[in-house]
């Protein structure tokens, strides 16, 4: 099986497009970072839940969860 992908880079759109693509890889390796230190900090923080800088986080933390879960990106499956 295989899929290929046609840019043409004299478009602006397309060129856009293609760089997304080329740097997708990237970006989920970021997430996925993301992903670890939000979950590392927050076992470091459990334990004082009621100051302003857990609730901030906690708030962070659910917001990009809830990011990743609306557009359907899964992040560990993705890095398989």
């Amino acid at each position: 099986m295989k899929a290929i992908l046609e840019f043409n880079l004299d478009e602006p759109f397309e060129r856009t497009a293609h760089l997304r693509c080329v740097k997708a890889t990237d970006a989920y390796l970021v997430l996925y970072d993301m992903q670890n230190q939000f979950m590392a900090i927050n076992r470091e923080i459990e334990d004082d839940e009621y100051s302003d800088a857990n609730k901030a986080f906690k708030k962070m933390h659910t917001y990009f969860f809830e990011t990743l879960l609306e557009r359907n990106i899964d992040i560990d499956r993705e890095m398989e």
